[in-house]
């Protein structure tokens, strides 16, 4: 390396300023420079330049600013390269040549990229020259280089890429429903037309013969359900409380909560705050359902009939008199969504086909799930502390001996009570032998030694310590290590039995959460893929 003689100079006067100040008797402990690092531990930083605050001179030891600090005097290590020559921390590229020969550095993070990367000038030919460069960036961005978008408007030509990224500049689908001007951003990713949508605004709205539009909103949900016909399928309801039971037959429609969305009223005998019958098929989403007063044996949501379907999605059902959740001889999913504290049973289904995935079933006093000759899907869901000393369902219930499509894995079921006695299980408890449970977490109550699963196949499960384990290949014993179960955190601590011990499922490719399986050597038992 060569230095030039001024450089030399300069720090030779610096150097006899330092020995003069220290009575020309040793190197000075806090001086540094190119060749002189800093030997004291609390002060291990050589700011060459004066760069950070509160250094009074040029070449001196301070503490270190952050873990990835650097300048000229404290290079990074390789591959690593410093930000900045005065000051800056250790990043993957500043330059081009960084990276291999098919990667650019992006100066926005300092990151190796396949993208393509082109300079521009924003005050000397700027989108012109990102034009001519390329069809694909062709706006000339805040970091000088060519982006594919500055706002919105740069992206109205397609509607499935409609949103400019605020962070990469490339037009992308809408991730959320507050990114589109209709206030509805479709699974597809393209914002739903406002003309498509009946809106509902019990704040603003007037329950008028022509309600519904984003101007003219209806009050009440009910009103909102009549415009709905042809295209205009969607029920947007903006937040507040709404007072009142919905039901829907034999129309096909979604319901859509836009903030916080809550529908509680009070109930009859054999009535449902919603009921889903004959030929429908509904979505409903993002809204909370709760009962003010209810004659006993009031059902919060029910569906029935043959060909009814209801799917509910980031649904909160919390508090029905009887049971959480109904199906009768219908296509009832739930994904998402939290059924808790009802006084029956949270979700019970007979017949039809039963689709619960990425689910909390909590605390409901007769039982978390029971399942009567239905088809079902079990994945990836919480049952926890269900049942009580009087109810024949704990976590998990499944009768009669009908042949249908079965599937349980990667559920955590803890904590659930039923009434005492052996053979029961109060995690699971089978009345059909078919029944192949894998992956899955059985954890007891606090100071129970009762059955945990009975009459089930089992694989690749975790059993509690307290409990028999049954026998099934790949099964283990151990106590369950969970976040805040005091809190109703189930989640999975670092160093629970369970991690990694679970059997690769290919169609089970994320969590509760939707975090990706497996995030370690191997998938893990139970709802949660601990990070």
């Amino acid at each position: 390396m060569n230095f030039s003689r001024p450089f030399l100079g300069n720090l030779a006067l610096v150097l006899v300023a330092t020995a003069f100040a220290a009575g020309c008797s040793s190197k000075n402990p806090l001086f540094c420079d190119l060749r002189s690092t800093c030997d004291d531990e609390e002060r291990s930083f050589c700011d060459i330049d004066r760069a950070y605050p509160g250094t009074e001179l040029a070449n001196e030891c301070i503490a270190r600013p952050s873990a990835d600090a650097c300048n000229r005097a404290e290079l990074c290590p390789a591959p690593m390269h410093c930000s900045g020559e005065e000051m800056g921390i250790c990043v993957e590229c500043t330059k081009n040549r960084h990276c291999d020969g098919l990667l650019s550095c992006d100066p926005r993070n300092n990151q190796c990229t396949t993208a393509t990367i082109i300079a521009c000038d924003p005050d000397n030919g700027g989108d012109a020259d990102c034009s001519a460069a390329s069809d694909d960036l062709p706006f000339c961005g805040e970091d000088a280089i060519c982006v594919g978008c500055l706002s919105d408007a740069n992206c109205a030509s397609n509607v499935a890429e409609a949103i400019c990224d605020e962070v990469d500049f490339e037009c992308r689908g809408c991730l959320e429903n507050a990114e589109c001007e209709s206030g509805l951003c479709g699974d597809d990713g393209s914002c739903a037309d406002e003309a498509n949508i009946v809106y509902v605004n019990n704040a603003t709205g007037l329950d008028s013969g022509n309600c519904g539009t984003a101007s003219a909103p209806c009050k009440t949900i009910g009103v909102g359900l009549g415009q709905v016909a042809g295209l205009r399928n969607t029920v947007l309801v903006a937040a507040g409380t709404y007072a009142e039971r919905i039901e829907i037959a034999d129309s096909n429609l979604a319901l859509v909560g836009q903030g916080d969305v809550v529908v509680r009223t009070s109930l009859a005998a054999s009535e449902q705050l919603v009921a889903i019958s004959g030929t429908a098929a509904v979505v409903i989403e993002n809204i909370e359902f709760g009962m003010l007063a209810a004659a006993v044996g009031a059902d919060m949501i029910s569906c029935s009939g043959g060909s009814a379907r209801l799917e509910l999605n980031a649904v909160v059902v919390n508090g029905a008199d009887d049971i959480g959740v109904v199906g009768e001889n219908c296509d009832l999913t739930i994904r998402e969504s939290t059924i808790a504290a009802s006084g029956g049973v949270g979700v019970q289904m007979t017949d039809g086909t039963l689709t619960l995935h990425a689910s909390t079933i909590e605390s409901n006093a007769k039982g978390g799930v029971d399942i009567d000759g239905a088809n079902y899907s079990l994945v990836n869901n919480f049952i926890t502390q269900n049942g009580g000393a009087a109810s024949v369902t704990g976590g998990v219930r499944i009768e009669d001996t009908a042949s249908r499509d079965e599937e349980f894995a990667h559920n955590t079921i803890a904590q659930n009570s039923r009434v005492s006695g052996s053979g029961i299980g109060s995690a699971l408890r089978c009345e059909v032998a078919s029944v192949v449970a894998t992956n899955n977490i059985f954890m007891l109550e606090d100071a129970s030694t009762a059955d945990l699963v009975s009459g089930c196949g089992t694989q690749y499960s975790l059993f509690d310590a307290s409990s028999a384990m049954a026998n099934g290949t790949g099964n283990i014993s151990g106590e369950a290590v969970f976040v805040d179960p005091t809190a109703k955190d189930f989640h999975l601590a670092s160093g629970s039995p369970g991690i990694d011990a679970a059997l690769a499922i290919s169609t089970i490719a994320s969590d509760v959460d939707g975090d990706p399986r497996p995030l370690g050597a191997g998938a893990d038992m139970g709802a949660d893929e601990v990070e």
